[in-house]
């Protein structure tokens, strides 16, 4: 019997989330980067959203749809909500994007929910449901992935970053930028003082 044993890079224990050695391979080697990542990528985020909060008087606060909208659920602030689609690889004009179609049903899914635990609590979902049930908004400025390119999920990182150091998403990337995305990625990970390799010096 043989068991495979994967070197682990950033791991956060409390949501079972991990960032394993080939993920980092993959950043490095300009491959494709699985959905772990992406997640992880996010609560490395949320981390530094915090910290950017903490300086401001009426902070900015960011949702993306893995596990870090979670917090979203538990937010009671009665400003509205914006959704916005980010597709790097959106067809182009005139085709319909199957994955806006998507992205639509998730935003579904988030009303039905937060409804359900509005009224599970016995308060009135009116004024709440209405903030959130801004219409989704696709955007036309998404940085677009070069035809052959493996930086999907780079490119939705990066967008991700964006709009926790609230910095104007660019429209386009070049594969520089890209190789640069990577990299921060992986000095996000490696210097993440609790749940990076940092951690265990």
């Amino acid at each position: 019997m043989f068991a495979l044993c994967m070197a682990i890079m950033w791991a956060d224990g409390k949501i079972d989330l991990r960032v394993y050695f080939t993920d980092m391979k993959a950043l490095i080697t300009k491959a494709a980067v699985c959905g772990n990542v992406i997640d992880a990528y996010t609560e490395v985020l949320l981390t530094k959203q915090m910290a950017i909060a903490a300086n401001q008087e009426t902070p900015e606060t960011s949702y993306f749809f893995s596990s870090i909208s979670l917090g979203m659920f538990g937010n009671n602030n009665e400003s509205s909500y914006t959704w916005k689609h980010y597709n790097p690889l959106r067809p182009c004009n005139g085709i319909e994007d199957a994955h806006f179609k998507k992205a639509q049903f998730v935003k579904n899914c988030v009303l039905a929910a937060v409804r359900q635990r509005i009224n599970a609590h016995g308060s009135d979902d009116v004024t709440l449901t209405e903030d959130f049930e801004q219409q989704l908004e696709e955007s036309l400025d998404c940085p677009r992935q070069k035809a052959g390119s493996l930086d999907c999920a780079v490119i939705v990182c990066a967008i991700m970053r964006q709009y926790v150091h609230h910095v104007e998403v660019r429209r386009s990337l070049q594969e520089e930028n890209c190789i640069v995305l990577r990299a921060t990625m992986v000095k996000d990970f490696v210097n993440d003082l609790v749940r990076g390799l940092l951690d265990d010096v």
